[in-house]
């Protein structure tokens, strides 16, 4: 294995050289479930709180305030997504989801210094949303994905590394 080569370790693993290869964190288990949208942390987005960025991505769906405020009032983030599945899909949508998405996560881990100190400990490992529902385009499923997701969070984390 050469030091480029990225390989699933936990801290602290090194290899026969005795330097650690390239940490891949593969899915959100603890001690990363504050990286899930699912994860109870309140965000505030033009004076409106949204329990989960799962309930902001989803109410963000649309541009109807009637379908936005349901999806914002859902009780879990769970009932956020399933909601947001039926609302009117705002028309630019496949052009601002991953900046909504963006926007939702650093507000997250700017507002809450626990779950910022968590995302700069991962220093430069690579971040992958890895999950076994078949979500390629924000994860990885079997091997497979896009992981914007974990791109995002990856940004997020140079961005909040500064904010002390």
């Amino acid at each position: 294995m050469t030091t480029g080569e990225k390989k699933r370790l936990e801290f602290g693993t090194t290899t026969d050289w005795g330097f650690m290869d390239q940490l891949v964190i593969p899915n959100f288990d603890p001690p990363w479930e504050c990286y899930s949208n699912f994860h109870p942390s309140p965000i505030i987005i033009q004076e409106e709180t949204y329990d989960t960025v799962e309930h902001a991505y989803q109410a963000y769906k649309t541009l109807n305030p009637v379908e936005r405020e349901y999806v914002r009032n859902a009780p879990t983030p769970k009932e956020a997504k399933k909601r947001g599945m039926h609302v009117t899909l705002r028309e630019d949508f496949l052009i601002v989801r991953i900046p909504l998405m963006r926007l939702f996560v650093l507000t997250k881990f700017t507002r809450y210094i626990k779950y910022r100190q968590i995302l700069t400990l991962s220093h430069d490992a690579i971040i992958q949303e890895g999950n076994w529902w078949g979500d390629t385009f924000w994860g990885i499923c079997n091997g497979e994905g896009a992981n914007n997701l974990g791109i995002i969070l990856m940004e997020v984390r140079d961005i909040v590394s500064f904010i002390r």
